[in-house]
């Protein structure tokens, strides 16, 4: 196992086989995604606004790589029934399996970024 640091956590990330480099990002983004929601959370508890600003925008980013993986009109022309799979998050960009847990933690994480980016 490799240890890679990625901004201030630590993020265990198994390399040895790369075809599944994605499956294992996207293993490592979700309870990545949740530590920084919590810290951002902290931060804006603390009075810490540009380190809540920090982590909110690495949640973002880190959204917006979960995004790339939720089948979409524009995947349409590549499956066999788009209207069964549209909302989907796909198990990486590689691979299409769906998980009804895949998408109840992404639901999850975007309410809860939300409720971490409120201030108050």
């Amino acid at each position: 196992m490799v240890i890679q640091r990625q901004s201030a956590f630590n993020c265990p990330v198994k390399l040895a086989q790369p075809a599944l480099a994605v499956t294992v990002l996207y293993t490592a983004v979700r309870p990545t995604l949740g530590a920084l929601r919590r810290a951002a959370s902290l931060a804006r508890d603390l009075g810490e606004a540009p380190r809540h600003r920090d982590y909110l925008d690495s949640c973002r980013r880190a959204l917006q790589f979960l995004d790339s993986l939720i089948i979409q009109p524009r995947d349409a022309t590549v499956l066999p029934n788009p209207a069964l799979a549209l909302g989907g998050l796909r198990r990486s960009s590689r691979r299409s399996e769906i998980y009804v847990d895949f998408v109840q933690h992404y639901l999850a994480a975007v309410l809860e970024t939300d409720q971490a980016s409120l201030t108050g």
